[in-house]
This record gives C-alpha cells, sequence and structure tokens, in this order.
C-alpha cells in the first residue's frame, strides 16, 4: 500500500513533498502597513466579502525568511525547511465578521506551496527577494 501525506505516495512514505503537521515556524519578518484605494481592494474580494468601512483600505505587504520544522529534520535537510515568503493582506469583512483576506502570497519553495496549499492558501511560486 502507498503511503506519506503528500503526493508523491510511495511505498515508504518518505518521497511525500510535504511532511504531516504539526509545523511550527519561526521567522525574519517584516510589515509594511499601507492604505489602498477601497475600490481596488474590493476587486480582490472573493464572492461574500465585503471592504471593511472602517479600515479605509488598510492592507499589510509582508515578506519573511521562515525556517520551520515538522518531522525534526531541518538539520539533516535544511533546503526543505527553509523559505522565503511575502504576502499581502487586505481587511475585510465577511458575514459581518473582520477578517484579513490574503489575495497574494509568493513563495520560493515547492514544500511551502504544497503546505500552504494543505492549509488552503493559493501560494505561488515566485522570487522572493
Amino acid at each position: 500500500m502507498l503511503k506519506g501525506f503528500a503526493v508523491p505516495l510511495t511505498l515508504q512514505g518518505d518521497s511525500a513533498i510535504t511532511r504531516p503537521p504539526s509545523w511550527h515556524y519561526p521567522s525574519d519578518c517584516i510589515a509594511v502597513e499601507y492604505w489602498s484605494d477601497p475600490a481596488a481592494v474590493e476587486a480582490l474580494l472573493p464572492p461574500g466579502m465585503v471592504p471593511d468601512a472602517g479600515s479605509n483600505g488598510r492592507c499589510l505587504f509582508w515578506c519573511l525568511d521562515w525556517q520551520f520544522t515538522g518531522s525534526n529534520e531541518e538539520l539533516t535537510d535544511p533546503a526543505r525547511y527553509q523559505y522565503r515568503e511575502a504576502f499581502i493582506l487586505a481587511e475585510a469583512r465577511f458575514e459581518g465578521i473582520a477578517v484579513n483576506h490574503c489575495p497574494l502570497i509568493f513563495v520560493d519553495r515547492d514544500a511551502a506551496i504544497a503546505r500552504g496549499w494543505i492549509q488552503g492558501l493559493a501560494m505561488v511560486l515566485g522570487s522572493v527577494p
């Protein structure tokens, strides 16, 4: 029987692109707060979400240099467990509740993309300075 948490599944289960949770994430990061045109924020929101009128288009741009751990293998395979990420958060409301919507998220490692997809984030591969 094939084993593994994520594809590719193999007989031993050691080839999966990402290991099972729990995952822990220390990082160095910088966040930039800015205000965008509320109409531009609205254009990025999925159906059912509306701009937060009280935030007046408030957004955050984050850049992170991550070191994560998933299976205590980060010392033997550091390239798999280090990556950079950049994303935007826009303040919005969903069913009246204040939320931060993440319309854009870029990472520079495929294992990070796989974990993001599992967590429901639409990550894409990109060059993150």
